[in-house]
């Protein structure tokens, strides 16, 4: 049983080949290791700081020092979130533990395009120090 499937109760099919059961549980989007600092805001809260530790076109994980309001997070609600792109992209709360806020992405086909162009420099392991000076210079 997935973490997934687990905290939404879904049932698996005791039918289901291990090929298909693992099929279902691969992520859609490949992740990649970053480390580009960040800021999170929801509507009417102070920013938080953090570093994004891993991203995907589909959402990222991300790590906070001083979680202060963070902890009233609940699934699903919507966040800014600065310092990975020119402007701000929005995003919902997957799951926030251990000191790391699980994020999805707005299924918005220009902010996908510009995150696989982010990805593309982080997945050659030589471009990660670009990619850093390269958000850093676009803050």
């Amino acid at each position: 049983m997935t973490l997934l499937s687990a905290i939404f109760r879904i049932p698996r099919n005791p039918r289901d080949s291990p090929s298909e059961r693992y099929a279902r549980d691969e992520r859609d989007a490949v992740r990649h290791d970053a480390n580009i600092p960040v800021t999170i805001q929801a509507r009417g809260m102070p920013p938080v700081t953090g570093s994004v530790i891993n991203i995907s076109v589909r959402g990222a994980a991300i790590r906070i020092e001083h979680a202060t309001w963070l902890f009233h997070l609940s699934q699903g609600d919507e966040l800014g979130l600065t310092g990975v792109l020119d402007l701000p992209v929005s995003c919902w709360v997957v799951v926030f533990d251990e000191e790391v806020l699980r994020v999805h992405f707005a299924p918005d086909d220009e902010v996908r395009e510009q995150l696989r162009m982010v990805i593309g420099l982080l997945a050659a392991p030589r471009n990660k120090r670009a990619v850093h000076a390269l958000v850093k210079s676009e803050i």
